[in-house]
């Protein structure tokens, strides 16, 4: 269901440039990088904007609790499934050259008031504190490639079970057997 409100959730200086430059074509990758998760990018027009959710689970955090920096008590989630959903508007309409799904690639997180990029696979989502999108156009290819190349960008990895001082209340709540699934759930 598309919300009418979508466009008012997101920061003013993106909601300017989305109107000025409805389906903007980025190109992220002028330089020819051998290796680039995501080189070309299409932004959806401001009417097409909604707001959705994207869910995050502490299984991929106990599993590989090293990679992604964390104490070795995170291990211990494995015994506690902790699920969590944010509403997000996400703007990218099209990741162009078909390797990945764009969904969640890089969005506003409206309930943490920032940007981030949600992992699909992995249900992990990296939050970009004290971004604007006036920084993040100017270098758009390290903030749309961050899920593979967090080292690249000032990042956040999202542990809402610890307390992060990000001014929100995270609400756990239980994914039904049918939001379970190797399928994306939108």
């Amino acid at each position: 269901m598309r919300s009418r409100n979508a466009g008012d959730e997101i920061p003013e200086d993106l909601r300017k440039y989305l109107c000025e430059h409805p389906s903007k074509h980025l190109e992220l990758n002028p330089e020819k990088r051998d290796y680039v998760n995501v080189e070309n990018a299409r932004l959806k027009r401001i009417d097409d904007l909604q707001i959705t959710e994207v869910p995050l689970d502490s299984s991929d955090y106990a599993l590989n609790w090293k990679s992604h920096g964390l104490d070795q008590s995170t291990e211990e989630l494995k015994k506690v499934d902790l699920c969590y959903k944010f509403r997000v508007v996400d703007f990218i309409a099209e990741e162009m050259d078909g390797r990945f799904d764009h969904y969640g690639l890089f969005s506003w997180f409206c309930d943490l008031y920032r940007y981030g990029t949600w992992d699909e696979t992995h249900y992990l989502i990296y939050t970009f504190p004290e971004t604007t999108w006036s920084d993040a156009i100017k270098n758009p290819m390290k903030y749309f490639n961050a899920q593979w190349e967090p080292e690249n960008v000032v990042c956040e990895l999202l542990v809402p079970w610890a307390e992060q001082h990000l001014g929100v209340d995270m609400k756990p709540f239980q994914l039904n057997e049918s939001e379970r699934s190797s399928e994306p759930w939108w």
